[in-house]
């Protein structure tokens, strides 16, 4: 992903996770989210991190970096971190 600068959200989301793993961050503290985009009705990762007692939204649809407590119009599937993952109600 990075050598060719291509890649799909999946993509991104996990070279995100590695960077970040790189210079520190544990993988307890990123979560690696498969949600719902209501607004496109489409699936969509993205990848959230826990810095101190927030949660930061990185999307690869833009360069922002967005505050977890709020929904952006994704309803979560699914995440994932370290060794364990979650299936999130409706």
């Amino acid at each position: 992903t990075l050598s060719s600068r291509m890649g799909d959200c999946e993509d991104i989301a996990l070279a995100k996770m590695h960077l970040l793993a790189s210079v520190g961050f544990t993988q307890e503290n990123m979560y690696l989210t498969i949600a719902r985009d209501i607004v496109r009705q489409t699936d969509h990762a993205l990848l959230i991190v826990q810095v101190k007692d927030r949660y930061i939204v990185l999307d690869s649809t833009t360069d922002n970096l967005l505050d977890g407590a709020l929904a952006h119009d994704y309803q979560p599937i699914i995440s994932f971190s370290g060794e364990l993952a979650w299936i999130h109600g409706r």
